[in-house]
């Protein structure tokens, strides 16, 4: 443990010793061509610009390296899954389904949340996003509901063929969800903000 923490430490210094070094040996800039001479002032804020140019440069490929590294995560994921369903092996998928699911969740964010952050400026905007994203869970409740139905339909009919009780009682359970789900999705979004 000590090794880890001494390592750090020294990868620590090395960073931080980095910038100072190069300041060092910029304290002595030729004049501009103009005649005029190069304040303190100036300095130091071409020292801030050139740290901030820094960080900012490095963000970039590790921007991308982020990106990378998750579509390699989706991607193993995708082939654990595979291998899960060839080899019936239950841990095996259980682990391919969180990587997969958390490694598209986080690409989306990474992808998405940049493009929402830039595109709002003012309290209008976030109220129109709020309303877009309340109005796009509303709509996927309604799909999923009529989806619902018809598989409490397709229930229905298995119960018709072979009379399995279970098969009743999925199709009630499944079409008064699906009936409670449309209504909320209809009823919420408009009660709430009236309120």
């Amino acid at each position: 443990m000590k090794r880890i923490y001494g390592f750090l430490a020294l990868l620590l210094l090395t960073f931080l010793g980095q910038p100072l070094s190069s300041v060092s040996a910029m304290s002595k800039l030729p004049s501009p061509p103009s005649g005029k001479s190069i304040e303190t002032s100036e300095t130091s804020d071409s020292l801030m610009d050139n740290i901030y140019t820094d960080m900012s440069g490095l963000g970039t490929p590790l921007y991308g390296w982020a990106i990378d590294i998750f579509t390699l995560l989706f991607v193993v994921g995708t082939l654990v899954m595979i291998l899960s369903i060839a080899f019936k092996n239950g841990q095996w998928q259980k682990y391919a389904q969180g990587t997969m699911l958390t490694s598209f969740v986080i690409l989306l964010l990474m992808r998405g949340l940049p493009i929402i952050m830039l595109s709002m400026n003012t309290r209008e905007d976030i109220d129109i996003l709020f309303a877009a994203g309340v109005a796009f869970l509303s709509a996927t409740t309604i799909l999923m509901a009529v989806m619902s139905i018809g598989i409490s339909a397709d229930f229905k009919f298995n119960y018709h063929l072979i009379e399995h009780p279970k098969y009743n009682r999925w199709s009630k359970n499944l079409f008064y969800v699906a009936m409670l789900m449309t209504f909320l999705a209809v009823l919420v979004p408009w009660f709430f903000p009236q309120v």
